[in-house]
């Protein structure tokens, strides 16, 4: 999959982490930029995570890294931003996200696994994560820093 820019509607997902049909994070392994495995699970360690889903040939996906490198040190300690790129190599990934100025962690999905079992469909794609490591909405579009902002207060931090 390599679909990129804000052709869907946004939002694909929507409820609150104490729905009775709350999709938690799927058990799948993703990896470190040294090829550690980590499990996507562990990842929402009892605190709300954001995980936006990029590669480097995607524009838009660049565009918002910088939004999302600004609100990543502002919620520090309050939301855990994660950056996971399912298209390009280690190298790659590293040096763009460099480059448009993160410091939050970012791993690889090289085996898509986490793609698939999140039924994503596109990128930039966020997923926004309950403490208790639910999906409460992800979203396939990009973002403005204060658009961003909005959406961690409303739908995490309320």
């Amino acid at each position: 999959m390599s679909a990129c820019g804000n052709s869907s509607p946004g939002r694909t997902i929507s409820q609150g982490p104490g729905a009775p049909d709350a999709v938690r994070l799927p058990d799948v392994l993703v990896s470190t930029l040294d090829g550690t495995a980590v499990s996507l699970p562990s990842l929402a360690d009892g605190t709300p995570l954001l995980i936006n889903y990029w590669y480097a040939a995607c524009p838009p996906c660049k565009e918002e890294m910088p939004a999302l490198a600004a609100l990543a040190r502002e919620f520090s300690g309050r939301v855990t931003f994660i950056g996971i790129n399912p298209q390009d190599d280690a190298a790659t990934a590293q040096r763009v996200a460099t480059e448009r100025g993160t410091t939050y962690r970012q791993l690889l999905d090289s085996t898509q696994r986490s793609v698939d079992a999140l039924r994503l469909t596109g990128f930039p794609t966020t997923v926004l994560v309950s403490r208790f490591g639910t999906v409460v909405e992800t979203f396939r579009k990009s973002f403005t820093e204060d658009q961003l902002r909005d959406l961690i207060n409303r739908a995490m931090l309320s």
